[in-house]
C-alpha cells in the first residue's frame, strides 16, 4: 500500500509506501481411493453407432446455396496458392 504519487518517488518514496511479508502456509491434500473392478463389472463401449452410415436427410441441410465447392487439399499444393 502507498499514497498515491508520493509513493512513487525515488527514495523519498519508502517512506511512504509499506509492503506486507506476510507469508501465508497452505497444504494442498490429494487423496487416492483405489477400486477393484471385477470382470462382471465392466463392459467395452459400445460404438456400433458410429459405424453406421450418415442418414441422407443430415448432409444434405450441411450445404446450402451459394457455399460453393469444396476446398481440394493437397500435399503438394498449399491452400493458399489454389
Amino acid at each position: 500500500t502507498k499514497i498515491p504519487f508520493l509513493g512513487d518517488l525515488p527514495v523519498v518514496g519508502l517512506a511512504f509506501r509499506h509492503e506486507d511479508k506476510l507469508r501465508t502456509k497452505q497444504n494442498l491434500m490429494i487423496f487416492i481411493t483405489p477400486t477393484v473392478i471385477q470382470d462382471s463389472d465392466f463392459q467395452p463401449t459400445k460404438t456400433e453407432f458410429l459405424k453406421a452410415p450418415v442418414p441422407r436427410e443430415f448432409l444434405d441441410n450441411d450445404v446450402k446455396p451459394g457455399m460453393g465447392a469444396p476446398a481440394k487439399f493437397s500435399k503438394d499444393k498449399p491452400l493458399l496458392d489454389q
